[in-house]
């Protein structure tokens, strides 16, 4: 999701919950954003240089951000995923290939239509 301010913002839910929010700053600046938590302690962590801070417990959350830098807000307790879980794909062997609509037969002819009106 592109946001104001030259942000582009990702996150992930699990059972309605949002796990954490990833943001990749495209000009700097503050950013600003709703907290989707409520109480907990959150940090936001510069996944470009590693550096984490904690951040206040506002309805409305803000830090300073730098122009090409990602950043990930979650909760203190936030547990990156196993391996296990992770999502991976392997590249296909083949590409798919388009082979039309369903109601055209295997000669590529549309069906015909009868040119009677029915009257």
């Amino acid at each position: 999701l592109r946001a104001v301010g030259a942000f582009l913002v990702s996150s992930e839910t699990k059972k309605g919950v949002v796990q954490y929010i990833c943001i990749d700053s495209q000009a700097g600046g503050p950013c600003r954003i709703a907290n989707p938590w409520n109480r907990e302690e959150l940090v936001v962590t510069d996944l470009t240089t590693k550096k984490s801070k904690p951040l206040e417990i506002e309805r409305i959350l803000e830090f300073p951000t730098v122009k090409g830098h990602v950043y990930r807000v979650a909760p203190k307790k936030f547990r990156r995923p196993r391996k296990s879980e992770r999502i991976t794909s392997s590249p296909r062997q083949r590409p798919r290939v388009y082979k039309g609509p369903k109601y055209l037969t295997h000669d590529r002819q549309q069906p015909r239509v009868s040119s009677r009106l029915g009257l």
